[in-house]
């Protein structure tokens, strides 16, 4: 009887944990009908999370450093315009289109320890990030 216990508990918990991993997974990716539209490639490496800030713009978090994320927009946007870094620590992408990428290392101020990608775009023009 307590072997048969342990089985069921086992297996429900490990139902539950594949269930969780799968959802969480499922957040931190930008759903797929999104990003055909938007100028811009979605980071997708180490991901925390992806929250909508608005229509037209995205919060992406990232365990991966901001010399990494930097480099892999620098090989990764087609439509570049500019680069640069700015004065308080931004890496800022600008494209043809319009669209921007900021790149923000993890600092004191956040206290979870992630990079953050800041994407902006027209919504009007490329479609709005689903709520």
């Amino acid at each position: 009887m307590l072997r048969k216990l342990f089985l069921a508990f086992s297996v429900f918990s490990a139902l539950t944990l594949g269930t969780v991993a799968m959802s969480l997974a499922q957040q931190s990716k930008p759903p797929s009908e999104t990003i055909g539209k938007i100028p811009l490639p979605f980071y997708t490496s180490d991901v925390k999370s992806t929250d909508r800030q608005s229509a037209g713009s995205v919060l992406i978090k990232t365990t991966d450093s901001k010399d990494t994320v930097v480099a892999w927009y620098k090989s990764h946007l087609k439509d570049q315009a500019a680069d640069h870094d700015t004065s308080n620590g931004h890496h800022i992408f600008t494209t043809h289109s319009g669209p921007t990428v900021d790149v923000s290392a993890a600092d004191a101020r956040f206290g979870d320890g992630t990079t953050r990608i800041g994407l902006v775009w027209n919504a009007a023009k490329y479609g709005e990030y689903p709520k």
